[in-house]
């Protein structure tokens, strides 16, 4: 592209990243799109120009690495006004200082890596020379994951495959990547169901020679390459019934279809014949035979005539085939051999203890790795095997690997079998010399790895992270993949980015591997390749120093205050910005939200339903001026279900008696008609209109007839809520009755509200007796709004309605209503209790009935006590009602004054949000306090942490613990962070969630930004919402389900104001 001339872009692929100040992204990109340029969501070798905003993030490091035209703001402003991109005037140039570039936010940091999500594979090559990673695609499906290839002697990146469709493998799959025995093919299974090979050692994009054998299963198949390195052995279900599991497929870039295995001619289950199931584990030989073990057994096939050569039933999940396929061990009542070249047993050791196996390279070795807490109560060790025989054991505790999922073990031998290296439990890295004795050699730090592999250096790997040793113990390079620096001035760069260390009477700095990008086009900030670079800004440019000892002599002149500082002793490493406060002050209402997801969420996926519900708010308040726009949005003329929305749009404006809107509507609606027909749905649509014209009086022209067949609750809808108004509890049932299974609560909630709203006892009752028969009372939000309603109306009446909610637990509703009972009338409240007593013997309902009478009669609590004890039976408490029963003796032995004995028999019963429970009652001095800490602590439950939060309010210290404790237990897994993000937001707990949220990596964070964001809508922090949302790309919300979140927490937001309402449809 030329400066200073206009800019054609027609035929041009561009990308916009990053925040802008001045311009909006969806409406720039319309812009861009009217002058013939092709918007892309991702950069790739494709890609003509990048407009970077501010957080550019790693598309802007994917362009500078492809060489892609960097354009900003002002550029694209020009370019949108009729003018080109130029250069920056004199004085609009960025200072040469560092601290300015950052104070005016021109400068940004990133990690520098191969990775933007967690690894979800890692191979060494035979050859030992080289170690591939591949990544997840985190919430960008198509643009997928990448390949990383290392080269094993020096730690160095040398080859990247980027985009890398549906990411590398799956989470938490074993197998996904594997290199040919030549070690110059990569092999992975990728797209949820392919499988491909790259050449590791040939820049490229995406993966260019794939093939799929799978019949749409929902996970990566399990294969193997062939020894040729063209081929390989896919083990999955094909599409003939009864045929062995399992093709041959030859990855090339026209996808040539794959050869099933033979039929077996056995149609029965595959346990009363031929073992047909998939493997697990496999190795296809050179003598043709493919041989592997799975959760049917162990078998062979004949790659040749596809039929199976042998089968050996009775194997169990730990186990493992050596690399040349000719024999696999197992744990089965002891360590067993099986000869994979006949399908017979081989050896029997009888050793027990059984954990993870591991065999040598060349197969004449076998680890036996024994875990704390084995099922054989073995002293934690590794057993060592040449052949059959016990070599010996090496003293040692592994931490476990998950023997479905992981690579490997964390112990393997060395290529030549000279050493065993090991990840001790206490995240040290252990080598043994492979000797009598088993000499230990050395020792070093692991880094948090759960793999490791041997090949020319040691390889330790995780999710997070790669580290290369030397055979002798020396650290290569460490690689730790997704810590982005958080840093606003040339002090914090120094402090942050730089690990100093002393040389003699000097000091010197390391740097870690990060990128300097700048904001302004006309300035460039090159990248930092290796640790013997240093970071000092000249002229835009960086400084490179061959040597660490030259980058010392230098640093003095670039760093001259820092310098200073740390001679005079007053800089401190490290030092911390203050950080900026995550709930900003509100600014903004419910109206800024409602225009933000009109403007961004586009009505179809599902979306068009939820604008409809807003739609439906602003008619129950009364503002009806935009809601004939709102509906003309929902193309009622181009989808039928859009059509039914706002025809139920006019019967409620109809029945809120705003006649002209509700014709207004019935004739926007009625362009459905012209549609195809879809029987459920067109009845539907004409069951409102007909309702609309009788809620007017009008006369319709429809005829409703009801169709045959399966119906679905949406369809329903109309005649059931039609009859709602009017009383007509037959009605509602017959229509609910149409339905062959139970209705969704977002189609059940509205009728619920016409018939609560009623108050009237009698209509309910008849209304749960109609729908009783369909199960279509099975929500606890009827539950707990029919014992609302009853309590304030009726009390003594409430416990005749819970059998109509049979198949709900209706215990903490029947403890609400008894409570209210004995407030009213505790001679009756007993009585009831003294049936209960007789009718259930169980340990739930007694607990119930202690708390209720403690509670009465506090001066009996010990009484009480000691008799509950007394009668109770241990052997019926389960996971399940012992928290309940936990709860009520804790409650009671709080008041008698022997907490920690009475809660002996179910404290290891109670889950951790109990225990928060438990606390809440208790003064920050009790003598249980210990033991219930150490309950809550111990049992946490990330799904339930924001219960836990919501009882300990008050209790900021504990909260802090119990936040530490968490994040401890979901360490880096992002899909458990996610939970413990959606559990805090959910229950109004910001700060904590955002906590959580910044632990996940920037590229996995979208999902948890969007339940965040959805938790600052319904906590009313709009202006907080709406900054969350500003960090989510407007292409992210392309699915309903992402859309529904946070139009959901919208609707039920502003529907709190309206009386009787539940906030869904």
């Amino acid at each position: 592209m030329n400066k200073g001339g206009t800019v054609d872009l027609k035929g041009k692929t561009v990308c916009i990243t990053g925040k802008f100040s001045e311009l909006n992204r969806k409406e720039a990109e319309a812009e861009l799109e009217k002058l013939g340029a092709t918007c892309s969501g991702s950069v790739s070798k494709n890609t003509d120009i990048l407009f970077a905003g501010e957080k550019a993030g790693s598309k802007l490091a994917k362009a500078s690495s492809l060489g892609v035209q960097v354009l900003g703001e002002s550029d694209l402003i020009a370019i949108l006004s009729g003018g080109a991109p130029g250069e920056a005037a004199p004085e609009e140039r960025p200072s040469d200082d560092l601290n300015a570039l950052m104070k005016a936010g021109r400068v940004t940091f990133q990690n520098n890596t191969p990775h933007e999500t967690d690894l979800t594979g890692w191979n060494i090559s035979p050859d030992g020379k080289y170690f591939a990673t591949g990544s997840w695609c985190g919430d960008d499906y198509e643009a997928g994951g990448s390949l990383a290839v290392w080269e094993v002697a020096t730690g160095r990146c040398v080859n990247q495959i980027d985009h890398v469709t549906g990411g590398v493998g799956w989470p938490d799959e074993a197998g996904v990547i594997q290199w040919s025995q030549d070690s110059r093919r990569l092999g992975l299974s990728f797209d949820t169901n392919g499988v491909g090979y790259a050449d590791p050692f040939k820049e490229g994009s995406g993966i260019q020679n794939w093939s799929y054998a799978t019949d749409g299963q929902d996970h990566p198949p399990q294969w193997c390459w062939a020894p040729d390195g063209a081929r390989m052995f896919v083990s999955c279900w094909g599409y003939q019934q009864s045929a062995l599991a399992g093709a041959i497929v030859t990855p090339s870039p026209h996808g040539v279809d794959p050869v099933y295995m033979a039929k077996t001619g056995f149609e029965g289950k595959p346990e009363d014949g031929p073992q047909v199931g998939t493997m697990r584990r496999m190795v296809w030989r050179a003598d043709g035979i493919i041989v592997g073990f799975g959760h049917h057994g162990a078998y062979a096939i004949d790659s040749a005539t596809r039929e199976m050569v042998w089968s050996y039933k009775e194997i169990s999940q730990i186990a493992a085939i050596d690399p040349k396929g000719n024999q696999i061990a197992f744990h089965h009542g002891g360590l067993k051999f099986l000869d994979a070249k006949t399908g017979k047993l081989a050896y029997e050791p009888k050793h027990i203890g059984g954990g993870d196996l591991a065999f040598s390279a060349d197969g004449e070795w076998l680890l036996d790795v024994c875990h704390a807490g084995n099922a054989d109560k073995v002293t934690p060790s590794i057993r060592v095997y040449k052949g059959p025989e016990l070599a010996g054991v090496i003293d040692i505790e592994c931490g476990e690997a998950d023997y479905y999922r992981k690579e490997n073990p964390q112990a393997a031998f060395f290529a030549d079998n000279s050493a065993i290296a090991a990840i001790r439990n206490d995240d040290t890295l252990v080598v043994f010399e492979n000797k009598p004795g088993f000499k230990k050699l050395f020792e070093a730090p692991a880094f948090g790895a759960k793999n490791i592999h041997v090949g020319d250096a040691i390889v330790l790997s995780s999710k997070e992270s790669v580290a290369f040793y030397t055979l002798a113990g020396e650290l290569i390079a460490r690689h730790e993949l997704f810590e982005t620096p958080n840093i606003n001035s040339e002090e914090e760069l120094f402090h942050s980015a730089f690990k100093p260390f002393a040389q003699g009477d000097s000091w010197g700095f390391v740097a870690p591997k990060f990128l300097i990008t700048t904001k302004d086009p006309g300035a460039e900030i090159s990248a930092v390749v290796d640790h013997k670079f240093a970071y000092p800004v000249q002229d835009l440019e960086l400084s490179r120093f061959e040597s660490v000892e030259a980058g010392v002599k230098a640093a003095p002149k670039l760093f001259p205050k820092v310098v200073a500082d740390m001679f005079k002793g007053a800089a401190k490493a490290g030092k911390a910005k203050k950080s900026k406060e995550f709930i900003q002050p509100n600014t903004h209402g419910v109206q800024d939200l409602e225009e933000y997801l009109e403007k961004n969420l586009s009505p179809h996926r599902g979306a068009g339903k939820f604008l409809a519900e807003l739609a439906l708010h602003r008619i129950r308040e009364g503002k009806v001026e935009s809601v004939e726009a709102l509906a003309k949005k929902l193309q009622p003329a181009e989808d039928l279900n859009d059509a039914v929305a706002v025809a139920h749009l006019a019967a409620a404006a109809a029945r809120h008696g705003h006649t002209k809107l509700a014709r207004d509507l019935a004739s926007i609606a009625e362009a459905g008609l012209a549609l195809p027909e879809h029987e459920p749905l067109t009845y539907a649509l004409k069951s409102w209109l007909a309702g609309t014209a009788e809620i007017l009086g009008d006369e319709s022209p429809y005829k409703v007839e009801i169709p045959k067949g399966h119906m679905q609750g949406n369809w329903v809808k109309p005649a059931a809520l039609l009859a709602a108004w009017k009383r007509d509890a037959k009605g509602v049932a017959a229509a609910l009755n149409r339905l062959s299974s139970g209705i969704w609560w977002h189609d059940l909630a509205e009728i619920a509200d016409a018939v609560l709203a009623t108050r009237d006892l009698d209509y309910v009752e008849d209304f749960l007796k109609g729908i009783l028969k369909g199960g279509h009372a099975k929500h606890f939000e009827l539950l707990q709004r029919t014992v609302d309603l009853c309590l304030e109306v009726a009390p003594e009446r409430a416990l005749g309605f819970l059998p109509y909610f049979d198949g709900l637990s209706t215990s903490k509703e029947e403890e609400r209503i008894l409570e209210r009972l004995n407030e009213l009338d505790p001679k009756k409240a007993e009585a009831v209790l003294q049936k209960l007593e007789k009718e259930r013997d169980f340990p739930e309902t007694h607990a119930m009935i202690l708390k209720l009478r403690v509670r009465a009669n506090p001066a009996k609590a010990e009484e009480l006590l000691l008799g509950f004890l007394q009668n109770l039976d241990a052997s019926k408490l389960h996971r399940y009602n012992g928290p309940t029963v936990a709860l009520a003796l804790a409650e009671a032995s709080l008041e008698a004054g022997c907490f920690e004995s009475a809660m002996e028999p179910v404290k290891n019963l109670a889950q951790g949000h109990t225990w928060a429970e438990i606390i809440k009652m208790m003064a920050d001095n009790h003598p249980g306090m210990e033991m219930a800490l150490e309950g809550l602590k111990s049992n946490i439950d990330l799904s339930y942490i924001g219960h836990s939060f919501k009882h300990l309010e008050g209790r900021p210290e504990i909260q802090k613990e119990l936040l530490e404790a968490a994040l401890e237990k979901a360490g880096r897994d992002r899909y458990n962070l996610q939970s413990v993000v959606k559990a805090l937001a959910d229950a109004g707990l910001l700060d904590e969630a955002n906590t959580a949220r910044m632990k996940i990596t920037k590229a996995n964070r979208k999902d948890s930004t969007r339940h965040l964001a959805a938790g600052a809508i319904r906590a009313g922090e709009y202006t907080t919402a709406l900054g969350l949302l500003d960090e989510l790309d407007s292409g992210y919300f392309g699915t309903g389900g992402r859309e529904y979140t946070l139009l959901h927490a919208l609707v039920t937001e502003v529907w709190k104001t309206v009386p009787g309402t539940s906030g869904v449809m």
